[in-house]
């Protein structure tokens, strides 16, 4: 039953009830397959894995091969945000229950994408991807294709493939536009905003961030809720806005709210990395301009109520979380150890040993799961402090094949200079 705070509350057991009309349990296994997805985007693994695990016992128990391969692309949703998340025999059992029943695979095949992609297996996943849109588009599979581009989009940004990325996202914006799906027309939205914010096109940021709040004000609040992942997203980015903006103390109260949600919930999408890391990002430049002794240019307008030692307890805690989220999505360890790099830059009591086992650690995990912009950026910015420029151009042409600028990058703004924050 819905609380008062519209959370849905599910009563765990042991084991199910004994069910012994096939009928009755063929739709007991398809309402838990629709609450799994449900509570995925929920960000409730809990109730996630309650749901997957159960209606695949019934399935099996009840022989219900016309409902085990939605079922098993459900258990593998489930395993990519586990931290040892495997596919192990599922993707060929559902496979096998697909043959023999004429199953569609669509969502199989988006399923194991989307593990991929949390597990940084970037040509698995395409290749998923591509079979998903493939066999969506005779079904008029319209939300399974648009989710597709949307996921495979999302994972070439975190490559740092941002021209790539955008080339689609358009074609699922105007279709679930047509279809007046919000949900899939914000997420569409805010990948893109986020692929113009690592461009360093700030007015392009902007406007999409304005295209999200006016979708969301174009919905009757009463009928529509925003699930758990859109909101994070949505909350994270709105925050970066701010800070962009110069309204840092919109940028702090955003960044917090954004931080309530996550601490509610638990990691289930790979694409709620954008809130995650948008709160870490939030914090840490508010912490940089707090302690900079070299306020250049910069218009000083802060609640000096709020010290640094507060947003330094903030930043950590952030950052704790990040931390925890890399475990489960590899990829996102990159940017922890990147902002880690740049916490120790500007913490008066970091050691230099610190700063540089961050460095090292931005660069061989950036190398490992094909994060060109962390390392690139860390590169950048050592080389401009350190008045290194064949590190400066090292990074520049990795930049310059993905179409970025890093002169318009805030977090090569604020760090170019010895301890000095810089007029956004």
């Amino acid at each position: 039953m819905p609380s008062r705070k519209g959370t849905v509350k599910v009563k765990y057991s042991k084991k199910p009830a004994p069910i012994k009309d096939n009928q009755m349990a063929r739709a007991i296994v398809l309402t838990l397959n629709s609450l799994a997805k449900v509570y995925f985007y929920c960000c409730d693994k809990k109730a996630m894995r309650y749901c997957t695990e159960y209606a695949l016992k019934t399935a099996l128990a009840h022989e219900l091969t016309g409902v085990l391969t939605p079922t098993y692309a459900l258990c593998i949703l489930r395993q990519s945000c586990e931290v040892d998340g495997s596919l192990g025999e599922l993707l060929s059992l559902g496979q096998q229950s697909a043959e023999a029943t004429a199953s569609p695979l669509t969502q199989l095949n988006l399923n194991t994408g989307m593990f991929q992609s949390a597990k940084a297996m970037w040509s698995d996943a395409a290749l998923s991807y591509s079979l998903a849109k493939k066999a969506a588009q005779p079904l008029d599979d319209w939300r399974s294709m648009e989710e597709a581009i949307i996921f495979e989009s999302t994972s070439l940004s975190i490559q740092s493939k941002f021209y790539d990325s955008l080339r689609h996202l358009d074609l699922a914006l105007d279709s679930a536009d047509r279809r007046g799906d919000i949900q899939i027309q914000l997420m569409a939205i805010l990948v893109i905003a986020w692929n113009e914010l690592h461009r360093g096109n700030p007015v392009a940021f902007f406007e999409h961030m304005d295209q999200a709040k006016l979708t969301l004000s174009s919905v009757d609040t009463e009928t529509y809720i925003m699930d758990m992942t859109s909101k994070i997203n949505y909350y994270g980015l709105k925050s970066l806005s701010y800070l962009y903006n110069g309204e840092l103390q919109k940028a702090l109260q955003s960044a917090q709210a954004t931080e309530v949600l996550i601490g509610k919930t638990y990691p289930t999408a790979f694409f709620t990395f954008m809130g995650y890391m948008a709160v870490s990002e939030v914090y840490l430049h508010l912490y940089h301009f707090t302690v900079s002794t070299k306020r250049t240019g910069f218009q000083w307008s802060w609640d000096e109520a709020l010290h640094s030692s507060k947003l330094h307890s903030l930043l950590s805690h952030s950052l704790g979380r990040l931390k925890k989220f890399g475990d489960i999505f590899l990829f996102a360890q990159a940017r922890y150890h990147l902002l880690m790099y740049l916490f120790s830059l500007c913490d008066p009591k970091s050691k230099t040993e610190r700063s540089q086992a961050a460095f090292d650690s931005t660069l061989s995990i950036s190398n490992k799961y094909s994060t060109t912009y962390e390392q690139a950026l860390a590169i950048y910015i050592r080389g401009k402090r350190e008045r290194d420029f064949k590190l400066v151009d090292t990074a520049n042409n990795a930049l310059d094949a993905q179409r970025v600028s890093p002169l318009k990058l805030l977090l090569c703004i604020q760090f170019d200079l010895e301890g000095g924050a810089i007029t956004l």
